[in-house]
């Protein structure tokens, strides 16, 4: 009976099992990270240096390399390791922290945790330098523990209960929520239109649809709006077969439904009454939806009912999305430009909706801070200048990558795209950036150590 609940633990594959130590520790160093640590929301300073969530990733990060390296010496199968031009410029960037620190000793500076954080995602990236696996797997795991946050976060926001302890310090941070609510809306939607699995696919439906209406009670446009991006580079980014045209067009409606409904959804919290939204927003939008249901609901007549949905190629689909992708970028591109101007607009043809739609999406952007502004303020223009040398570095190995990529390296890629875009608008976040750095590892070593995970899903036919 023992051997069979073992077998049956491992064959879960939520507990990894203990093959090679050194493979062991990394990974239930990524089982715990993906899981447990996003669970983890005590974030008081500790010995006024260290935030809770800071220290925990930090001891996590220290303990499992120096096991790692006590075993790996151990360990029968060594070989050279070949660095390549981007693991230097990590390297680099570990030695001017370094720098950095000891001129802190000299300041008599003890503000530490920022540059500890940075040293654990280096190391982050080093320790998960040769680690084989399955990736889908890991990015399920990742969506675990949002089955709890989300729940607790719909229960806070809608009745006021905390369910868990510590979900209001996590409400209160919005920046830190809606660079979490990004990644896992955007797991979760990659996931559904790629998966064959039918509980799978109703479980990542679900993901999808709440974390959608998450980042609209989180009251981010910035979130908002790179998350609809995502879901309009789906079908560029993957073969348009009409299955994953149906999921992803399924995607967008709930999107859209949930953005139409938005001003409803701003009187559940007590700030509501003074957003700057109005109900000619979802008069819109609805408008909007309806129009686009018409015409694809005409073009999905002509579509072949007898044929495998998987073995249909929808070229035409592609080029629309391609085009609304282009439009929503112009969009918001002008928006940005115009800045506040948008407000001497006057009142006529849909302008009070675009001047609180742009009012909301500049505040959203002022009120954060990005990785850029921050670098600035602690390292200078030479530490700015260092993170967009690695940025070229890592959008070189990506694009390299792509070129073969499989579906499920395709999901890693777009997520480190997605990591790289956040640090234009957001700083780093303690509850996102070790998983977003577990994602890019992923996505730049795959197929140099091990081979990519084969899947059989939807959006790899071939023509």
């Amino acid at each position: 009976m023992k051997i069979q609940i073992d077998k049956l633990i491992y064959n879960s594959r939520l507990i990894p099992e203990h093959t090679e130590h050194s493979k062991t520790i990394l990974e239930y160093y990524i089982l715990i990270l993906l899981v447990f640590y996003p669970l983890f929301l005590f974030d008081d300073k500790i010995l006024s240096i260290f935030n809770g969530r800071i220290l925990l990733y930090y001891l996590l990060t220290l303990f499992s390399a120096v096991f790692f390296l006590y075993f790996y010496k151990k360990s029968p199968e060594t070989s050279q390791v070949k660095l390549s031009i981007l693991d230097i410029a990590f390297i680099f960037s570990g030695l001017i922290l370094m720098i950095r620190a000891v001129v802190r000793i000299f300041q008599n500076d003890m503000g530490y945790e920022k540059d500890a954080f940075l040293w654990c995602l280096i190391g982050c990236y080093f320790l998960l330098y040769t680690v084989s696996g399955k990736y889908k797997h890991y990015l399920t795991l990742l969506l675990l523990p949002a089955v709890f946050l989300f729940t607790a976060l719909l229960a806070y926001y809608l009745k006021g209960e905390e369910l868990i302890i510590g979900i209001e310090a996590l409400v209160q941070k919005t920046e830190g929520t809606a660079s979490w609510l990004i990644l896992t809306a955007s797991v979760s939607s990659l996931l559904y239109c790629l998966e064959n699995g039918r509980y799978r696919q109703v479980f990542y439906l679900l993901m999808s649809g709440t974390g959608f209406l998450l980042l609209f009670l989180n009251h981010d446009t910035t979130a908002i709006c790179i998350t609809g991006i995502i879901l309009l580079i789906i079908p560029l980014a993957f073969i348009p077969t009409a299955a994953l045209v149906k999921k992803n067009l399924l995607l967008c409606y709930l999107f859209l439904v949930i953005a139409g409904n938005y001003p409803l959804l701003l009187y559940t919290k007590e700030s509501g009454a003074n957003a700057q939204y109005n109900l000619r927003y979802g008069i819109y939008i609805d408008l909007l939806l309806s129009i686009i249901g018409v015409f694809i609901c005409k073009y999905w007549d002509r579509v072949p009912k007898n044929r495998d949905p998987e073995s249909i190629i929808m070229k035409k689909m592609q080029r629309w999305y391609g085009q609304a992708a282009a439009a929503v970028g112009i969009m918001l591109t002008a928006v940005v430009i115009m800045g506040s101007r948008t407000a001497d607009l006057p009142d006529k043809f849909g302008i009070p909706v675009l001047k609180s739609f742009s009012s909301s999406f500049l505040k959203s952007m002022h009120e954060n801070m990005s990785f850029f502004q921050f670098l600035l303020e602690e390292y200078g223009f030479i530490g700015c200048m260092i993170w967009i040398c690695l940025i070229i570095l890592i959008i070189r190995q990506l694009l390299k990558q792509w070129k073969n990529a499989e579906s499920i390296l395709k999901v890693l890629i777009i997520l480190s795209f997605l990591f790289i875009a956040q640090t234009f608008f957001y700083n780093l976040q303690t509850i996102s950036t070790p998983i977003y750095v577990i994602i890019l590892t992923f996505a730049l070593r795959a197929g140099k150590n091990y081979e990519v995970e084969p899947v059989c899903e939807a959006g790899i036919a071939k023509e």
